[in-house]
């Protein structure tokens, strides 16, 4: 059973606080996904592959600190987008050299089974498509069966059979005893690879709460039964939906909401995720916690709001505070009510 602890993990630069320290504990093998920026990223790469980039913190794997690159590289496996492969010899023989270099149990028929490329062993690997190198790429995970194997971006720009493949492939590593770590910046790829989902950020580590469809029938009657006993109290989680998982955002996640072509999405720290609510359900919802409705077709929320810009006289736009500095269209009707809301004559 391979159990996991990522202990005061910490990253200082020139005095900034990439993350702040957190621990992460798992004590049976399972898939987690770990959703942050690309900057952070690279630098869990580097610690999981043993170089010392943080700037405090221990790994403990089965209960051993790991402290020298010899113990990481025996009990962390990582595959990361840049990894390569032998591109003019054939996919069968390149599974074979996966197999002799981590004296693997597993044959290299059952690893081509595992990705699906048994029909596809007897071609040079630049035959493949791209989608199929990807999972090609993972033999060596499968081959090297580490207590923690960590991925990056495991799922970026293939097909929806690998998708479906990778998963599975991660079902499997699990239950030979292997805790799948993902590493990505794609919400939707976290969530339906992994069984729990972080969020990795400048203020810590966060749990992001999923549901699946059954729990959110559940969901439901438990907030009926709150309403009801105390009427006007607001939920204080909004939820998208992606394939068969709800995500439950915290209303201080959201920038601002979108309507499209009678379509509603949500905007999470640049991402884009369809809406559950209609606009004015969620404007309903959302007035608590400080959000506006500045347009017919927005909602922002007014923490993120940087600066009020006027384009005309009768044009305005909210700028965002975020690395996008995204620009919110305000009407003319709603400017008076803005004012009034934040104390200004």
């Amino acid at each position: 059973m391979a159990t996991l602890s990522l202990q005061q993990w910490e990253k200082q630069n020139e005095g900034i606080t990439l993350f702040p320290a957190f621990t992460m504990e798992v004590t049976e093998p399972s898939v987690l996904a770990v959703y942050t920026h690309t900057h952070i990223r690279e630098v869990l790469l580097q610690a999981f592959l043993g170089k010392s980039v943080l700037s405090e913190g221990a790994t403990i794997v089965n209960g051993d600190p790991l402290k020298k690159r010899r113990s990481f590289t025996r009990d962390v496996g990582v595959c990361r987008i840049e990894d390569g492969l032998y591109e003019r010899i054939r996919v069968r023989d390149q599974v074979r050299l996966f197999q002799q270099l981590y004296a693997s149990s597993w044959s290299v028929n059952e690893m081509l089974s595992i990705v699906k490329l048994q029909e596809r062993a007897h071609l040079s690997v630049k035959q493949l498509t791209y989608s199929e190198k990807q999972r090609l790429k993972l033999v060596r995970l499968c081959a090297q069966r580490a207590p923690l194997c960590v991925f990056e971006e495991p799922d970026q720009n293939v097909d929806l059979e690998t998708r479906r493949i990778i998963a599975r492939l991660f079902q499997r590593l699990q239950e030979e005893g292997s805790t799948v770590l993902v590493l990505t910046g794609n919400m939707e790829s976290a969530v339906l690879l992994a069984e729990n989902v972080y969020r990795l950020e400048s203020s810590g580590l966060h749990l992001v709460e999923t549901q699946t469809e059954n729990e959110e029938g559940e969901e439901k009657e438990e907030q009926a039964a709150v309403e009801e006993k105390e009427p006007g109290l607001p939920f204080d989680k909004i939820p998208s939906r992606v394939n068969e998982k709800l995500i439950l955002f915290h209303p201080t996640e959201i920038d601002f909401i979108e309507s499209v072509q009678g379509e509603v999405h949500l905007h999470v720290q640049g991402e884009t995720f369809p809406a559950v609510f209609t606009l004015t359900e969620l404007e309903e919802r959302l007035q608590p916690f400080g959000f506006f409705r500045c347009h017919r077709s927005y909602i922002v929320n007014l923490q993120n709001v940087r600066e009020i810009m006027t384009w005309t006289r009768n044009s305005y736009t909210l700028v965002l505070n975020d690395a996008s500095q995204a620009e919110i269209p305000l009407s003319k009707t709603k400017m008076a009510a803005l004012k009034a809301m934040l104390g200004i004559k």
